[in-house]
Parts: structure tokens; C-alpha cells; sequence
């Protein structure tokens, strides 16, 4: 589950909490329950869309090492993460890109880390109000072997009030990406930042 804060200048704090389910497939026996990473991302606008160029903005954050690396649900290391975004709008589409660095530690051996490449393009087309298909293109690349992924992804986001559910699916485009996967999710959206600053 993703919770969203967003302040009155276009800043965003994204507190993402996943679980996790570990077990043969499609098996009832040694199935359990696995808490997640918790990662604290933000966004930050500074510029916005004109004519011609598109609007820039910031991301950063780090992923707490929260989940044991036993069951292979965490890496047991934390991961920080910086990126430049990019949005244009060419209607009826949106299109957004984003390149940042990425600084994930070693499980394997301490006191080290590996410093990749992300990258990510999109495009979006809203249905009216009620929903948004994106398909998107997303990676790592530039660092050690094993860390090197792409892949191609699809998601569909519903609207509900302060809820937006997705469900999305995704191929793998290199040798160490996964093969395929679907999965779905909830965001909730408030705006705490912006009634605190304005008292009420």
C-alpha cells in the first residue's frame, strides 16, 4: 500500500509498505506471511509544463532494510535513490520520463554497494474520469550483472474518491529480469500537508 502526502507547492511524500508472500506456487503448504520493505520517497516540482518544454521535477529517497533477506523477501541493506522527471502532455497522451542514479547496498559482502543507471518512459491515456492506461518501459543498467533489469509494464489506475486502485502486469526484457508477473494495489491520497499550513 502506497499513502500519499502532498503540500499546497507541488511537493509529494510517497510512504510505500509492501507484504509479501512466500511458498511454492500454487500451494497451500509453507505458505507465509512476510512484511516488507518500507521506503520514503518525495517529489518536488521546479518546473512546470510550458508550450514547449516539459515539466521537470525531482525524486529522491532511500529503502529502509526492514525485511530479512532469509526468506528473500528484503536484502537486509539500504537503498537510496535520486532521479530528474519529465512530463509532456501531447493530447490526448501524457508522456513522462524519468533518469536517475540509483545506490543499492550489497547483501553479499559488506561495507559495499553498486551504483546503477535508472530509467523509465511512459505514456498515459485517461479514459474521462474513470480510468487511466499507462504502458511503460523501465530498467537499471550501468552497475554489477546481477542488478541489471528491464522491463515492459502495463497498468490500468481506477479512481475512488481519495482511493485510486491499479492492476498491472509486466515482462521482463533481459536475462536477469523476471519472467512475468501481475499485481494490483491501492494508493490513498490526502492532503494533511496543505490543511496544517493553512491552520486547519
Amino acid at each position: 500500500m502506497t499513502y500519499e502526502i502532498l503540500s499546497d507547492k507541488r511537493k509529494e511524500l510517497n510512504i510505500d509498505k509492501r507484504g509479501e508472500t512466500s511458498g511454492p506456487a500454487f500451494s497451500t503448504k509453507n505458505e507465509r506471511w512476510e512484511s516488507g520493505d518500507l521506503a520514503f520517497f518525495t517529489k518536488i516540482e521546479i518546473l512546470q509544463e510550458r508550450q514547449k518544454l516539459p515539466a521537470i521535477g525531482m525524486k529522491f529517497g532511500a529503502k529502509l532494510p526492514n525485511a530479512s533477506d532469509e526468506n528473500r523477501v528484503g536484502t537486509d541493506r539500504t537503498d537510496l535513490a535520486f532521479s530528474t522527471l519529465f512530463e509532456k502532455t501531447l493530447s490526448p497522451l501524457i508522456t513522462t520520463a524519468y533518469l536517475g542514479l540509483l545506490i543499492l547496498g550489497n547483501p553479499f559482502k559488506s561495507a559495499s554497494q553498486d551504483d546503477l543507471l535508472s530509467y523509465g518512459f511512459a505514456c498515459s491515456l485517461p479514459w474521462q474520469d474513470r480510468a487511466t492506461f499507462t504502458a511503460e518501459i523501465a530498467g537499471q543498467t550501468l552497475g554489477a550483472s546481477n542488478n541489471q533489469r528491464s522491463s515492459a509494464l502495463l497498468h490500468v489506475y481506477i479512481p475512488y474518491k481519495a482511493l485510486t486502485w491499479n492492476i498491472s502486469g509486466r515482462v521482463g526484457l533481459l536475462e536477469g529480469s523476471e519472467d512475468w508477473g501481475i499485481f494490483g494495489g491501492v494508493r490513498w491520497t490526502f492532503h494533511l500537508l496543505t490543511r496544517w499550513a493553512s491552520g486547519q
